[in-house]
Order: structure tokens, then sequence, then C-alpha cells
């Protein structure tokens, strides 16, 4: 196999980006979508639909009163270019969110021409980290610019004003991306069974995720939850009230001391070493359910495995998309009941995109298989 097309290309790549920063070269633009600008994929975009043309895209706003969400980025760009592009832009809720909620334009910063002309217009610099900002149709900040903003949560965050800041709704499921990298704190109630110790806790609002295991022989549920919206006492008191805390394992001194004070010393012991359940007994009313296979966030999962043993609407936690993929996945196993016995379902973030991409996939070959 030949290496000249590689190292041409190389090469080429190279004096392209020295010609674009001296500016002795020419600047081609070009439109469409951003993965089109090279004709392969650019990690620094993720699985975003970009568009470049700020006319349509300000007409759209207009038309619609969807807020722009423009997105200045180094591309090929640094590692931090890079990772937020893997692990902001390509997360599946982050796209959708992005896509449905707003009118997602890309500028580059290491460009000349329009691009350049875009950056001066905002004062944005050249070769520079990932900065996001959320204009109104007249291309006016609907919230302050904030810089070193990489994460999902830091970035759904700006979406949630900015949507605020333009009168429009925000979706759920945005808002607990927003939500899930707020603060947290463990705690440990031992129940008579953990199938509804995490159905009845998981739905408390404030509760991350919860984690069916044993302690010291007894069936508990580890949670994750937000101290700024349930606070611990808050959080025995309803565990308390719902047979969830035949026993309280405290985690750190003060803990302990409001376990003691509410509940007494017999039922209040410091938490010791733990071990999972076996997986069928973990989101127990999520693995009966076809919904087991949708691309769901840690979160998700710990609201919907408790929306069903609650016997709840489901459908509150998810997006729009995931909804009809969970009736696609749903119709399928309905012909097939063990059609997705090889997919494995994940709650990582850098997992999910790659999982549904996969499920649906596999989903649409199915479907134009059966059709012929």
């Amino acid at each position: 196999m030949s290496i000249v097309p590689n190292s041409f290309k190389a090469v080429a790549t190279i004096l392209s980006l020295f010609m674009v920063a001296t500016g002795t070269g020419p600047v081609i633009l070009e439109s469409a979508s951003a993965q089109e600008h090279s004709g392969e994929s650019q990690v620094e975009v993720g699985k975003v639909a970009w568009s470049t043309d700020w006319s349509a895209a300000t007409k759209g706003s207009r038309a619609d009163g969807k807020p722009l969400f423009v997105q200045f980025q180094e591309i090929p760009g640094c590692q931090t270019c890079q990772n937020y592009g893997k692990r902001v832009l390509t997360h599946p809720l982050m796209v959708e969110a992005i896509e449905d909620n707003f009118h997602p334009l890309l500028v580059y910063n290491n460009r000349q021409g329009e691009d350049a002309t875009i950056l001066k217009k905002f004062g944005e610099p050249s070769w520079n980290n990932p900065v996001v900002r959320l204009l109104d149709a007249e291309q006016k900040d609907l919230i302050p610019r904030q810089d070193r903003v990489w994460t999902r949560g830091g970035i759904s965050a700006l979406m949630t004003q900015a949507l605020k800041a333009a009168k429009r709704p925000v979706p759920k499921y945005l808002a607990m991306l927003a939500a899930e990298e707020s603060s947290r704190e463990k705690a440990t109630f031992a129940m008579y069974c953990y199938w509804s110790g995490e159905a009845k806790l998981g739905r408390l609002p404030g509760v991350f995720t919860t984690s069916a295991g044993w302690m010291e022989g007894l069936e508990v549920v580890e949670l994750e939850y937000d101290p700024k919206r349930i606070s611990y006492d808050r959080l025995v008191k309803e565990a308390s009230s719902m047979e969830c805390a035949s026993r309280v394992f405290t985690h750190g001194q003060q803990q302990h001391d409001a376990a003691i004070a509410l509940l007494g010393k017999n039922l209040t012991r410091p938490a010791g070493k733990s071990r999972p359940a076996k997986d069928s007994d973990r989101k127990y009313f999520l693995k009966k359910s076809s919904l087991r296979y949708l691309p769901l966030t840690s979160v998700q999962a710990t609201k919907v495995n408790a929306a069903l043993g609650n016997k709840e609407d489901w459908q509150t936690w998810l997006s729009p998309r995931q909804i009809k993929l969970a009736a696609k996945v749903s119709n399928f196993l309905k012909e097939h009941p063990q059609g997705l016995r090889d997919f494995a379902p994940t709650h990582e973030p850098e997992e999910l995109a790659d999982y549904q991409s996969r499920l649906e996939r596999f989903l649409e070959e199915k479907l134009a298989t059966s059709a012929r």
C-alpha cells in the first residue's frame, strides 16, 4: 500500500494552516454543514448539524423565535477543542438540545475570510479554545459571554439561561443535564427490598442516581443527591416514611449525628464496604421494560426506573427523539422478542453516541429487510 497519498495530505494540511495563519494564500469559503468543509469527520464539531449561513439562521430565528447557538471553534484544534467536540458536541442529548431548540452556527476561529470577519465583529480571539455565544435574532447576546465553559453541564446551563431569557420553554431533559454537574453527596439506606427502594428513593427531587447492593448482609440502596435541593435530614425523613430506612449507613460524622437525632442509635451505623447487587436486580423495573435498550444517562435510568416502579409517566424524563426511539424499540421487540439480545445498554456519557448510532442503524436495517 502506497503511503504517498497520506504523506501528501499531511504536507498539504500543514501548508494550508501556514497560509491561513500568515495570510499568504487564498481562502476558500465553504457552505453547508461543517462536515462538508473537509469532506471528512471532524472531531471538534461533534455530531451537531451545523450551518455557516448566518442570513438563513437569523431569518429562521425571527420566524420561529429560536435563539442562535454560535460555536466559535478551532478546527483542526488542540486537545481541549477535540475533547470538547467528543464529550459535549457528540452527546446525543446535547446534539438534540442544540438542533431542536436553537439555530446552530459554526465559526472557525482559525480561518480568514468570512470567519475572520465574524470573529472581529464579536470581538472573539483567533486560534482560541471553544467559546459559545447565545444570541437573539438581532445577533445580540441573550446572556453574558462566558469563557472556559467546556462541559455538558456547563453548556446545558448556558442554554437553559438563554432559553429563559428568550422566553422559550426549557426541555426537562436539558434542565436535567444542566443539573448533573451540581454538587453531590452520597447516602445509603437499608430496606426490605432494594427493588422498591430504588423506585421510591429514585423519584425524590434532588436524587440523581440510585444503586442496589448489599452492606452487612442487608439489602441497601446507595444514592447520590444534591444537598442544595434536598437536605440530608429531609432525605432521611422521606426514606423513613417510605419504609426505606430500616437502617441508615452514614458517610461522615455530620450524617451520623443527623441520623441518630432522627432515628436513634439502634438504626444508625457508619457505612462499611458494600457490594453491588447482581445486574438483573439493579434498576429492576427498567430491566423488565423495553426501555432498558435506550441510550439513557445514569440520571435518566434512575428516574425512568422509578417512574415505572411507581406506575408514573416515564416519558417526562426522555427527550422527543428518545421517545420516538422507544416506540421503534418496542415495536421491534413485539415482532422479535429476542432481537436485541446482543445489545448491551450503557449509561456512560462517552459511549452513548456510538451505542445510539449502532441501535438506530440496526433497527433501520431490520425495518428495511422486513419491508422487502
